[in-house]
């Protein structure tokens, strides 16, 4: 019974170690908000894009937006949960929270508060300016165009159109993933600014989407089957 538990200990400890070492602290000078925009599908919502420059870790854990602070000091928006499971180095992530703004104001700024986990508290929050910034990344910076997508309809029953800004006809790839982070499917060759994609055999849930050309900061979104 001694020999169980001591394998038993050792295997959680092991367990332990691998969820620590999987959970990676970015720089925080190496994230830019891009882009913060009014959801004009869901109302009082917010779309808040956040670019991730840190090639030093792989990834980074359950990111979400906490807080948005205008330069008055006002919560204009707050979410606790998150709607991803990871956020990748090079890619351009669109967040969706709810908001108290009915319009984006000329020359708005504010500070975005990005949350992700490395299951060591205080190493896990960057505050973030918008407008970005950060040399290291606004090379990394489109215009709010080449950032836009439309989805729909969206629940989708047999298949879902999704447009997006891509004016040049540049070649993207869309990669499909589930809750589980699983690539579920793979579309390339895409040189248009509009693609259907057909459940087929998808289940029903929630699936993640990243739009990426060779020259333009990738286009990342969310979509559900029923």
């Amino acid at each position: 019974m001694k020999k169980l538990y001591n394998i038993l200990l050792t295997f959680g400890h092991l367990l332990v170690l691998n969820y620590k070492l999987s959970a990676q602290i970015a720089n925080c000078d190496d994230f830019c908000v891009t882009d913060i925009q009014i959801d004009t599908i869901n109302t009082n919502s917010l779309l808040v894009s956040v670019y991730m420059g840190d090639t030093s870790v792989t990834h980074i854990n359950y990111p979400f937006i906490d807080l948005i602070i205008d330069d008055n000091g006002d919560t204009i928006a707050s979410d606790v949960s998150f709607e991803f499971y990871t956020q990748f180095p090079n890619t351009n992530q669109t967040y969706e929270l709810p908001t108290t703004l009915n319009f984006i104001p000329i020359n708005f700024s504010c500070s975005v508060q990005l949350v992700y986990h490395t299951f060591s508290p205080g190493d896990t929050t960057c505050i973030l300016p918008f407008p970005c910034t950060n040399e290291l990344t606004t090379t990394k910076v489109a215009s709010t165009k080449s950032r836009e997508v439309k989805i729909y309809p969206n629940p989708a029953y047999q298949y879902v159109t999704i447009e997006f800004y891509n004016p040049e006809q540049e070649s993207y790839t869309l990669t499909l993933l589930d809750t589980k982070q699983q690539i579920v499917r793979t579309l390339t060759g895409i040189t248009n600014n509009k693609l259907i994609l057909e459940k087929e055999n998808l289940k029903t849930g929630l699936y993640l989407f990243e739009l990426v050309g060779s020259t333009q900061v990738p286009v990342t979104g969310k979509l559900t089957f029923k």
